[in-house]
């Protein structure tokens, strides 16, 4: 007993008791502060997503008498076009559809329009074409037009110049995933 009366003249129980009281409360502390944190790992798949948009159909809406519109391609992404046309002021308007038949919404990120790819291509011929809709959603469809044209404005010299009465155009569709 002598020893316990020693001890605590030395403060040691004291200060152990003071220890243990302390961790008792910061547990106690922890414990009403402490919050379940639920982490919950959510993996986003679509196995039915389908990304299908491309070129369906090219048609030649309206060409003057003496035009040749040639015969139109395209690929999923591309459409050309050749167009003869023999006289100052003829002109072949083609209509060129696209569809996104898939079910993911599409923006239009680029759309690039190459001329003249041959070599005795006339550069007479002027080629125009409308802006395509900067948004294709799933399901939808739309058209543009492109319109060959001889200039009107074309003198005899430049008719006898010329190597050729027929140029290609060749457009290129780029879309990407409408928020992306």
């Amino acid at each position: 007993m002598e020893n316990v009366k020693a001890m605590m003249k030395d403060g040691k129980v004291l200060l152990i008791i003071t220890l243990l009281i302390v961790i008792i409360a910061m547990s106690m502390v922890c414990v009403v502060l402490a919050k379940n944190l639920n982490i919950q790992e959510t993996k986003r798949t679509n196995s039915d997503a389908n990304w299908e948009i491309k070129i369906t159909d090219i048609q030649v809406l309206n060409q003057t008498s003496t035009a040749s519109p040639g015969v139109p391609s395209h690929t999923d992404t591309t459409a050309t076009l050749a167009a003869t046309l023999t006289v100052p002021g003829d002109t072949v308007t083609y209509e060129v559809t696209v569809q996104n038949s898939g079910n993911i919404d599409a923006v239009l990120e680029s759309q690039t329009f190459v001329e003249g790819a041959l070599i005795n291509e006339s550069n007479l011929i002027i080629y125009t074409y409308s802006q395509l809709p900067d948004e294709l959603n799933a399901g939808d469809t739309t058209k543009f037009t492109v319109t060959a044209s001889y200039d009107a404005e074309t003198t005899q010299d430049q008719i006898n110049a010329s190597l050729s009465n027929t140029k290609t155009i060749t457009g290129t569709f780029n879309y990407k995933q409408k928020g992306m």
